[in-house]
């Protein structure tokens, strides 16, 4: 073969090679754009499908919090939190529970905040995460749950620690 012939091949190998990935990106996020599930009925003697297609929104939800004040809060602190759910990259939702913590006082410390998880069982999984805060700054606390099937919460709830003064 000659240096001319080789190189003629090898520019039309790429560019067959470019054709199919520009089809194989077309494909793909054709399936991905599309909105609405669709739900398979199964029973002994036929199966149907149904194509549901409503999307919802994702919803916020907000636990009821107080503070603790029978426990020693060695420093001021103001708090809130919220439940958002994302898509990952692999089409699974992450479920992300998020405490923001913001340090009212004029000294840095830790805050230390409890996550209560409840399942449907009623069995209670507890998760701790502990930050430093300087005065007058906030930190967001974020669980992130990637596991939908292993873990499926029924409700959750936490609870703020302000545990040292520095």
């Amino acid at each position: 073969m000659d240096k001319k012939e080789q190189m003629i091949l090898e520019a039309f190998l790429g560019l067959i090679l470019i054709i199919l990935l520009v089809i194989m990106i077309f494909l793909f996020t054709s399936i991905n754009s599309a909105t609405g599930s669709t739900t398979t009925i199964t029973n002994s003697f036929n199966t149907n499908n149904y194509y549901n297609p409503y999307t919802y929104p994702t919803i916020k939800h907000y636990p009821f919090y107080t503070k603790t004040y029978y426990k020693k809060n060695y420093l001021d602190y103001d708090c809130h939190a919220y439940k958002k759910t994302l898509k990952g990259i692999l089409g699974n939702n992450i479920e992300h529970y998020i405490v923001y913590v913001r340090n009212q006082d004029y000294k840095p410390g830790y805050f230390r905040v409890n996550y209560y998880f409840t399942d449907y069982y009623g069995d209670t999984k507890t998760e701790t995460m502990t930050y430093y805060i300087k005065p007058k700054q906030a930190k967001e606390f974020i669980y992130k749950n990637i596991y939908e099937d292993k873990y499926k919460f029924h409700d959750w709830n936490y609870e703020v620690i302000s545990r040292t003064s520095v």
